[in-house]
């Protein structure tokens, strides 16, 4: 007898159930991949699309005017290769060229970085049998996990799927179908003219939510693993986490009245962003109220914010076959935690002041 309810399964780290459809027809998909010089990683990428259970349609790479080899690499490992006229500078407009390409009824999303599991493909699909999915995104993982920046981003990854991305799946107000791998149905991405450039740096937050803001249920499938290049470096990692959080931002200001029409999304994002803002400001108060106490404060804050991250991050190294990773990169945590709210607060202040983020930059 299968467990029903939805907060039970949560809290046990199951995935929201498939019911039953009848929903018959064409399921053939094509996948889009964007690249601008990816030589060192294309070829590996592409043949990961290839062994998938079930079969692709066609594999779409579309090179940005790349200058080294990653267009003939792609080619050579059996995708179909298209050039755009000119580089984009942006994801989403290569994206777009490639998405003009594709005539089956879904298309795949994968950054040219991302490995995919052999039933990647398969678990995400499952999905599409309810007639109102829109997009289903995959779990996400880093390739590596050999410098500190690398340990701090699976931290961030098992904390953010195990918790709150499982939570927002319940709910039906899942922020981000990620774009390093994530599934869409062809209609819904026509329901909002496409993928519009919209000036979001952050391409994937924004279509997600304009596609549940057409009434497309949006959803995240653990079982569907991938592995990205993450960033190795404090200049890499800092770049990154400034387009991410900056893109939030521009897509919570460009939405902000639409986003009002699908209420259990709007109330995650203005938490996500109030919860950012405020927290780490709560707790400097406390410690300027209380200087008795600060000693006390601290070890009280460390221990449940160890022990929380801890034993979340362990469970899940323990079920992914990652706990010797898991376990070399908790003493990572502490950085974690000042680095992203130091990045959150100055994308904030950049964002305040208008400086727009113009340039879009790779997290490898």
């Amino acid at each position: 007898m299968p467990i029903r309810n939805p907060v039970l399964r949560w809290l046990l780290g199951l995935p929201p159930l498939i019911p039953e459809s009848s929903e018959g027809g064409d399921w053939r998909v094509t996948a889009v991949v964007p690249a601008y010089n990816e030589e060192d990683c294309i070829g590996e990428t592409v043949i990961s699309l290839k062994r998938q259970t079930v079969p692709l349609a066609r594999i779409v790479v579309v090179d940005d005017c790349s200058t080294d080899r990653t267009g003939a690499l792609a080619r050579d490992a059996g995708a179909t290769v298209v050039r755009t006229p000119r580089n984009t500078g942006k994801k989403v407009t290569a994206q777009a060229f490639g998405l003009a390409q594709v005539s089956t009824p879904y298309v795949l999303f994968v950054d040219a970085d991302t490995v995919l599991a052999p039933n990647a493909l398969e678990c995400l699909l499952r999905w599409m049998r309810l007639p109102r999915t829109g997009a289903v995104c995959a779990m996400v993982l880093p390739h590596r996990t050999k410098t500190v920046w690398e340990k701090v981003r699976l931290l961030d990854y098992l904390v953010g799927t195990t918790v709150f991305k499982r939570a927002q799946n319940h709910i039906g107000a899942v922020v981000v179908a990620s774009g390093c791998c994530a599934l869409f149905r062809r209609a819904a991405l026509e329901s909002i003219g496409g993928l519009p450039n919209t000036g979001s740096f952050a391409e994937d937050m924004d279509a997600t939510w304009r596609v549940s803001q057409q009434g497309w249920r949006v959803w995240f499938e653990p079982r569907a693993r991938c592995w990205v290049r993450d960033p190795d470096t404090w200049r890499l990692y800092e770049r990154q986490m400034d387009r991410w959080y900056r893109g939030f931002l521009q897509s919570l200001w460009m939405q902000k009245y639409a986003l009002g029409g699908h209420v259990r999304l709007l109330a995650v994002v203005v938490w996500m962003a109030v919860e950012q803002t405020l927290a780490p400001l709560a707790f400097l108060a406390g410690l300027a109220l209380f200087p008795v106490q600060t000693g006390y404060a601290l070890a009280a804050y460390l221990l449940l914010e160890v022990g929380f991250v801890g034993v979340v991050s362990l469970v899940q190294g323990v079920r992914l076959g990652m706990l010797r990773c898991v376990i070399k990169a908790l003493p990572a945590l502490p950085l974690l935690r000042a680095a992203n709210f130091y990045l959150w607060y100055r994308a904030l202040w950049r964002e305040l002041r208008g400086k727009r983020l113009t340039q879009w930059h790779k997290g490898h």
